[in-house]
């Protein structure tokens, strides 16, 4: 006999008896998720890369995950999961399903780290697809669609809307652009890099031992000590961000803490070439025309 399903209280969630009326108008019978975690594109993928989730009208739940086959860019099927939620909620996860959806800023992508894609069947035999890219939240009048999904489907681990780690996603995409240097793959950087500063991501940035020392627990970048640039081979000078304990043991140097936007926007006001990400692994320089170009393009409202 499966686990009872959750009773929400509809009003809770600000859904209306309207809201479901336009479900049933819309005549949708089922939705699906699919998400690509940053290890799908991995060179050596460990772990899920991914993961789908279908949802009928009659409240059946059906999820699967998928690991790193034996060849490159192959899958294997790897968890599944069924179980019944109830009309009602298939119900409310339609209609957060059908407002999420009506966001101008869900249009065609390719597959990517971190990317989902939805379908929604109606009863008239349409399929309608959507992609939408990993930096854009999945909030509807204050109601993450994500974390009402999870809540009411149970289902273990998921990783629906391709909500992932912000800084492992941020490696993994600096990982494949240094692997293959592609324009694409230079810009899934870029998004990641979006991604990090909406989830207010913080990063490690040398400074100057003395400095450390007199800002104490409580520095701050406006507390006087100094972070300090790295020097390059050529002698011109950049800040730097390492994205996780891992990377700053492998750069050995005095650290201060701090979240990657405010880092970025003091670059811009150094006389540096640009932020330095991960110099003991990915080398990637951040010019500052990027910089600007990603804080200009950033825009919390998606």
């Amino acid at each position: 006999m499966s686990e009872k399903y959750v009773e929400i209280n509809p009003l809770d969630y600000h859904i209306t008896p309207q809201d479901i009326e336009n479900v049933s108008k819309a005549g949708v019978v089922a939705v699906h998720l699919i998400s690509f975690t940053p290890e799908y594109f991995s060179q050596k993928p460990q772990g899920e890369v991914m993961q789908s989730i279908s949802i009928t009208e009659t409240g059946k739940v059906k999820f699967n995950s998928y690991l790193p086959g034996e060849k490159f860019g192959a899958l294997k099927n790897g968890r599944q999961q069924q179980t019944e939620i109830g009309v009602l909620n298939s119900s409310y996860i339609f209609h957060f399903m059908l407002k999420l959806l009506e966001k101008d800023n869900y249009k065609k992508l390719d597959p990517r780290p971190g990317c989902w894609q939805a379908a929604i069947d109606y009863t008239n035999g349409e399929r309608r697809n959507f992609y939408g890219p990993f930096y854009n939240e999945t909030l509807i009048s204050g109601i993450d669609v994500n974390d009402f999904i999870i809540k009411l489907t149970k289902i273990a681990n998921p990783s629906l809307f391709g909500h992932v780690d912000a800084l492992a996603q941020l490696e993994q995409c600096l990982e494949n652009f240094s692997n293959v240097t592609t324009e694409a793959n230079l810009q899934y950087v870029y998004q990641a890099l979006q991604y990090c500063i909406y989830k207010k991501v913080a990063v490690d940035t040398m400074v100057k031992a003395s400095g450390l020392d007199l800002a104490g627990e409580k520095a701050s970048i406006t507390g006087g000590f100094g972070i300090e640039p790295l020097t390059l081979e050529d002698g011109e000078h950049a800040l730097v961000a390492m994205t996780s304990e891992e990377r700053r043991n492998a750069f050995p140097a005095p650290y201060f803490v701090m979240e990657l936007e405010a880092l970025m926007r003091y670059t811009l006001n150094q006389e540096v070439l640009g932020l330095f990400l991960n110099p003991g692994t990915h080398n990637f320089l951040l010019p500052k025309e990027i910089i600007q170009a990603v804080l200009d393009s950033f825009d919390i409202k998606n």
